[in-house]
């Protein structure tokens, strides 16, 4: 089932040929919420960042999009289900491309749902390399811009390789981010991972996390690191909205055996998500 503009479609084939255009040809950006044992995770600050976003992309956003318009259709998606974990998947796009004499198109928003695992359910056998083909941007604008393309690649290139995941560079040879999600490194009980401002994914997960962590008295820095760093390093894992933590086992040759982030991130989990 999908919302789209609040009208409800059980059958792609209901949804009328110029809608359907418009979300293939004028797609301008997606988001994701969490959902889970019926709670938005961090709505406000998930809300706000992508309002922030739709703004800075020039959209004509309708007056009624608040929290309650939102969470109201969450609730008509998650009606019918009885998982406890779900991701809402939001798709925006105008129904025109700017014109000079009109330039503000009126915004097409598709709702859909997944059911996805528990966030305490953890990948603890992740094996990455490197993608060398393409780099990004160091910006903000990077974390939230399409990178579609390059992320696809990114994650088929892994699979042919037999990994699961490939981290990302931008043009000075830095680690960016993986193709999944952001990246973190942990030495000396000090944990860095690169920033938004860097070109890392913006994901409303990392803030409470990083928070949590500094809580509990480990040093945070944001900033990006080099590949010589994940050689040296004594635990690395990603983190996302739609896989929740995944630990790496193994980065190209080089085996790593400990659990910090997995522990790490499920007492975050217990203490301020699922509490």
């Amino acid at each position: 089932m999908i919302i789209i503009n609040d009208d409800f479609y059980s059958d792609i084939n209901d949804v009328s040929s110029d809608i359907l255009n418009s979300l293939i040809n004028n797609s301008v950006y997606k988001f994701d919420f969490r959902i889970e044992n019926n709670k938005v995770l961090f709505l406000e600050e998930s809300f706000f960042e992508m309002m922030s976003h739709l703004r800075r992309l020039r959209l004509n956003i309708p007056m009624y999009f608040n929290i309650e318009y939102f969470i109201l259709n969450f609730q008509k998606l998650i009606n019918d289900s009885s998982n406890k974990s779900f991701l809402i998947k939001l798709v925006f796009a105008v129904k025109k491309s700017p014109l000079i004499d009109n330039y503000e198109s009126d915004l097409i928003t598709l709702f859909s749902i997944n059911n996805i695992e528990s966030i305490l359910v953890v990948n603890n056998d992740l094996k990455i390399s490197v993608f060398n083909d393409f780099k990004i941007n160091s910006n903000e604008f990077s974390s939230f811009l399409s990178n579609n393309k390059l992320i696809r690649i990114a994650k088929l290139d892994a699979i042919e390789n037999n990994y699961h995941d490939n981290l990302i560079l931008n043009y000075k040879n830095q680690v960016i981010r993986s193709a999944f999600g952001n990246i973190l490194i942990y030495k000396n009980r000090t944990i860095t991972t690169p920033s938004i401002s860097d070109g890392a994914p913006s994901n409303f997960l990392m803030i409470p996390f990083i928070n949590y962590l500094k809580k509990n008295n480990f040093e945070c820095v944001e900033r990006c690191f080099s590949i010589f760093d994940l050689q040296i390093a004594e635990d690395i894992a990603t983190i996302s909205v739609t896989e929740g933590l995944s630990n790496v086992v193994k980065y190209k040759n080089k085996q790593f055996n400990k659990t910090i982030f997995i522990e790490l991130f499920t007492s975050f989990v217990k203490d301020e998500i699922l509490k």
